[in-house]
């Protein structure tokens, strides 16, 4: 992505100058990441602006005076980074959930987000959670390393949040007289590129990227049954890739 497209301020000499993601954190910078130097109560961020541009970063956005390119690295000087960030990130990740709620307060707010979580997802409804409990989904739930989660981290998460997707499938086993019933459930599920797809009329096809339920969970669902079936005694059982 070309930076001109988060920083309208920039000179337009600048606005090509690419980048692919954004950090907070010196580590954990990758080539052509935005690093965003914040002066913190314990440490300061300037410190590690080196750090960051030796594993990558193209980018780094401070409150030094110095501002300009020097050696394919784009330095950008704002006063207020800590805030800035903040618009960066809710600009770069766009796609987040619809439905968003704050709860603030001195004491119980961990419960209160916790209570209401529990009750939408009882209620059958796609919700998350994020807090100090962690990172919590109807399928999933995720510990995080800091009770307050960064801006970075918190608009990536509602980004992956509002592009999850989850695939089920249910079968019924053996078909001329069901007995068993299958529920295959894939969280994020992937492509198999390499598998090949063997339709019911002989067309085969390998390479396919998509990932939607057709092309995952019923094949683990055939393979589930191939698997289990003789184990279950069932007899006139058929499962195999074809759809």
């Amino acid at each position: 992505m070309h930076i001109g497209k988060l920083f309208k301020k920039l000179p337009k000499k600048y606005y090509l100058h690419k980048f692919k993601h954004l950090s907070l954190d010196s580590r954990r910078c990758k080539p052509d990441d935005i690093f965003f130097s914040i002066r913190g109560v314990k440490k300061n961020g300037n410190k590690f602006i080196n750090h960051a541009i030796k594993n990558g970063a193209r980018t780094i956005v401070s409150d030094l005076n110095f501002k300009g390119k020097k050696e394919n690295i784009l330095f950008i000087k704002n006063n207020n980074v800590r805030k800035l960030v903040s618009k960066i990130a809710s600009k770069f990740y766009k796609e987040i959930p619809g439905n968003l709620i704050a709860v603030t307060g001195t004491n119980g707010k961990s419960s209160i987000a916790n209570f209401y979580y529990q009750i939408l997802k009882h209620n059958k409804l796609r919700v998350a959670s994020i807090g100090t409990l962690g990172i919590k989904t109807n399928n999933s739930n995720k510990l995080t390393e800091n009770t307050t989660l960064d801006p970075i981290t918190i608009h990536k998460t509602l980004s992956l949040i509002k592009r999850k997707k989850i695939n089920t499938f249910v079968s019924l086993f053996p078909i001329n007289k069901p007995k068993y019933l299958l529920l295959v459930m894939l969280d994020e599920p992937k492509s198999a590129p390499d598998f090949v797809y063997e339709f019911s009329s002989g067309y085969k096809l390998t390479g396919e990227t998509r990932n939607t339920a057709g092309w995952n969970t019923v094949v683990v669902a055939g393979n589930i049954i191939e698997k289990i079936g003789p184990i279950l005694a069932t007899n006139n059982l058929q499962a195999s890739n074809k759809f």
